[in-house]
């Protein structure tokens, strides 16, 4: 059975045996330079998404930074998840915990008002109930 042969053909090479066909140089100008638009436009592509995505990693930078000083604001020690910690806030800053892996802890605090004792903030807030949920997830 002959199969037919594959060549791979370099752009020179192609440009340059197109050349020496009959229908001229014009065609091949042609090919030429659709050809360096289509790179000229992929380039311009690769600058866009290069420049998009420069402006979201400044305005995430920016909203990160936002959360910290939040943050800042309402917990006196401020805990941000790393590789070996896990942390999360309630969505009214009241309540922080924290999974440490490395030492292998879990502490949940409660933001509360000077006037209030410990215990009545862990009943508050429903030490056991947060726990269980951590736990279970």
């Amino acid at each position: 059975m002959n199969r037919p042969m594959k060549h791979k053909m370099k752009r020179r090479q192609f440009i340059s045996r197109l050349a020496l066909l009959p229908f001229g140089l014009s065609a091949v100008n042609l090919f030429s330079d659709s050809f360096d638009d289509f790179v000229k436009s992929q380039q311009a592509g690769v600058e866009r998404v290069k420049n998009d995505f420069q402006a979201y990693q400044e305005r995430y930078l920016d909203a990160f930074e936002q959360h910290k000083r939040e943050l800042e604001h309402d917990w006196q020690t401020v805990e941000l998840s790393n590789q070996e910690i896990w942390v999360e806030y309630s969505r009214n800053l009241t309540k922080k915990t924290v999974v440490d892996y490395v030492h292998n802890e879990i502490r949940i605090s409660y933001k509360a008002s000077d006037d209030i004792d410990s215990q009545s903030v862990l009943a508050l807030h429903g030490f056991k109930k947060d726990l269980t949920a951590l736990l279970q997830s």
